[in-house]
């Protein structure tokens, strides 16, 4: 009685299978996974030290800024990890934030179009407030008030308006774009990672089952 140890512990799983592949099939899904974290961990790291150097710091504003950054590190550090340990389920929390962030775009988007459609609007003086040094420009306007007149003050108001609310449309539009092609990558990665798992765990089980029974 022999038992066979000449097994075929090949895997037909195919690494590099075009659904497996990034930027025009230039890239491995998970090497792509792996340039966007760094990418993304560089600009948190950057916009943290921002905020702690800001010259002027709101209180409520400047808080949720800081927690979203806090939670995008922690994301990036389970990114990390997944690919690492090639844990497909250490990717949800990626795809769960960016998803957030996409929403958030695409709704302050909008509202940038609301507010250059109607700059009188509450909207309107929201973004102006945070793209505008409004302490500046009302200085400006209380010295020119007197010469210029009414008219003029509101046109540059309006002007103000508009031209924050198209920045920040903009912006956002750029934002969501690339947002978007990031959680696509890491979204192809964890299938990648979980078929991988799959193909995995059924090759071994094979292994297991055949040397525990092929016997001759």
């Amino acid at each position: 009685m022999t038992i066979k140890t000449d097994l075929d512990l090949s895997t037909p799983f195919e690494h590099y299978a075009p659904e497996y592949r990034c930027c025009c099939g230039a890239v491995h899904v998970k090497q792509g996974v792996q340039i966007i974290g760094v990418i993304q961990f560089i600009l948190a790291i950057f916009s943290f030290i921002a905020l702690l150097f800001a010259s002027e710091f709101d209180q409520l504003w400047g808080t949720l800024e800081v927690a979203s950054l806090i939670i995008e590190i922690l994301v990036l550090l389970c990114l990390f990890y997944a690919i690492k340990k090639e844990k497909h389920m250490l990717l949800l929390p990626y795809v769960v934030y960016e998803l957030i962030w996409v929403l958030t775009s695409i709704i302050i988007a909008l509202l940038g179009v609301y507010a250059f459609i109607k700059p009188d609007s509450s909207v309107g003086h929201i973004i102006r407030g945070q793209l505008v040094e409004v302490t500046r420009l009302d200085q400006f306007e209380e010295e020119h008030r007197e010469q210029n007149g009414e008219h003029l003050q509101t046109a540059m108001n309006t002007s103000a308006i508009q031209l924050s609310a198209l920045l920040t449309t903009f912006s956002f539009l750029i934002s969501l774009v690339v947002s978007a092609w990031w959680l696509l990558v890491v979204y192809k990665c964890y299938i990648y990672l979980k078929n991988l798992a799959a193909a995995r765990e059924e090759t071994d089980f094979s292994v297991r089952y055949n040397s525990k029974t092929d016997i001759s």
